[in-house]
């Protein structure tokens, strides 16, 4: 049966029929000009590829070429900004001409993930063909050209893009532009490298993730990696000694003393969005509301319910923290402890769905660099050194700030475990620094935040010769998904006082 897709159909049997019919006009003008052996003045289009070469769109969807024609045995190449076109004459005459599989040189491919629940969508080789991608998919013939789809559809803040990769060929869509356009990634650029000398626009240019570490490949299947987004660097041990991989939407973390168990950071808490106040439940339908404290807690969208649920349930995402509001034009947002949901609406295109990259913002932080599992504020700072910083010690975690000014006291604070079962006991944590050097003998005040709204106030241990403090909580009893918020203060003299804040959530992970 022909896949129908927006209205349209493509008939195997036709598209059999036109590559065949190309093949064998290009193969007869290439007989009869000759196959070009030595290559033209300038890396233009070859005439042993022109027909195919417009037939898919020319330059203004390939782009233009970028290599001369060049021959591996009797197989012809010609690079383009955007593919890399080949020919074997001794293949079937249907399939002579094609493209490269340049997708998956690069190692781009991501786990499969399960069929949808709607049959609407067009799902091919374990993906989902992006909706506004389906016209220049089927444009450029489809799975015969293009290849099957390699990755989900992802967006890219830092090129401020929506993308998605197939075995041949890459395609985005900018964020300002308006749904439905779809352009070609620079594939041939990034393949050819060097020997190809192009000029790529940086919208174009392709974005290699790193490798997802194998402690976390379990979990990445289950909830996919559209869910996850793409791994933004390779995964490293944290000061309080867990692993950690940071990805495009979310954090991930083993804990080696808990035979590896794999929970999801609360990244929304470390980069310090607020939380909302409370709401009492809504008479909208197309609202689900989760109970947190009493009578109150906050709305959910049935349509972010029916995503978690599709992507691990609302356990992966953890508690609520934020109201369903409008994060800027036609952007919806709600945050949850774990992570952030986005509803795009779209002219002319159902709602799309997906987490907040929050991973690139988690990144780029400055507790990330000195200690992703913690916490952090400066305090007291006093004058700063006029001379030039010293280079910072190799074995211990430095600020940007404390590079500026060694006199800079610096506060870490991190939990054991980023979430704990109900029942099981906490174990906070805290550093101090000064000029990069431990400070002792400082007694931390810790405040903790009951699920019955109630502070307790605890007194931590007078910090050691390395700087550091740790204080076990007595076990907490509460319901799946409480966040319990904490503050751990240092007081001096003339009534200066500095916080830092944080939470832990109760509950069993994912």
């Amino acid at each position: 049966m022909p896949k129908r897709v927006g209205g349209q159909v493509i008939k195997p049997q036709r598209l059999v029929l036109i590559l065949a019919l190309i093949s064998i006009l290009l193969t007869t003008t290439a007989c009869s000009e000759g196959l070009p052996e030595i290559v033209a003045a300038q890396p233009v289009i070859d005439p042993f590829f022109k027909t195919f070469y417009d037939m898919l769109g020319g330059e203004s969807v390939l782009g233009p070429s970028i290599s001369y024609l060049f021959m591996y045995g009797e197989r012809s190449y010609q690079y383009t900004l955007g593919a890399l076109l080949g020919h074997d004459p001794n293949a079937p005459a249907n399939q002579r001409f094609f493209l490269l599989p340049i997708g998956l040189d690069l190692g781009l491919s991501e786990p499969a993930i399960p069929p949808p629940s709607q049959p609407e969508g067009y799902y091919l080789g374990g993906h989902l063909v992006f909706d506004e991608f389906v016209p220049l998919y089927e444009k450029l013939l489809g799975k015969a050209v293009v290849g099957l789809p390699i990755t989900e559809v992802h967006y890219n803040p830092q090129k401020k893009r929506f993308e998605q990769h197939f075995e041949n060929l890459g395609f985005y869509r900018l964020q300002d532009e308006p749904p439905g356009s779809a352009h070609l990634l620079a594939y041939g650029a990034k393949k050819c490298g060097d020997m190809c000398p192009s000029q790529v626009s940086s919208e174009a240019q392709v974005t290699i993730p790193a490798r997802v570490s194998p402690m976390f490949s379990p979990i990445i299947a289950r909830l996919g990696s559209d869910f996850t987004g793409w791994p933004l660097k390779e995964a490293y041990t944290t000061p309080d000694g867990f692993n950690e991989q940071v990805f495009g939407n979310i954090v991930l973390i083993a804990d080696p003393g808990n035979q590896g168990r794999v929970t999801l950071r609360p990244v929304t808490v470390r980069l310090g969005l607020s939380p909302d106040t409370f709401e009492t439940p809504s008479t909208d339908p197309d609202f689900e509301f989760h109970r947190i404290q009493g009578d109150l807690g906050f709305n959910i969208p049935r349509a972010f319910m029916d995503y978690l649920a599709y992507h691990g349930s609302i356990d992966a995402a953890g508690p609520p923290i934020s109201r369903y509001t409008q994060h800027r034009e036609k952007v919806f947002r709600q945050c949850f402890l774990n992570l952030c949901l986005e509803q795009h609406l779209r002219d002319n295109y159902p709602p799309l769905i997906h987490p907040a990259p929050l991973g690139y913002t988690y990144q780029d932080q400055e507790v990330q660099a000195v200690l992703p599992a913690a916490s952090q504020v400066e305090l007291l700072p006093t004058q700063p050194d006029p001379q030039p910083a010293a280079p910072s010690d190799a074995t211990q975690p430095v600020s940007e700030s404390t590079a500026n000014a060694q006199n800079e006291i610096l506060l870490q604070v991190w939990e054991r475990y980023p979430m704990v079962a109900p029942g099981q006991r906490q174990e906070i944590e805290i550093r101090i620094l000064q000029g990069n050097l431990p400070v002792s003998q400082v007694e931390p005040d810790l405040i903790v935040e009951l699920p019955d709204g109630l502070k307790k106030n605890y007194y931590m241990p007078p910090t050691g010769q390395d700087g550091q403090s740790l204080f076990q909580l007595e076990a907490i009893n509460a319901l799946n998904g409480t966040l319990i918020s904490y503050q751990v203060c240092i007081y001096y003299p003339l009534g200066e006082t500095n916080c830092v804040s944080d939470g832990f959530l109760v509950g069993v992970s994912p």
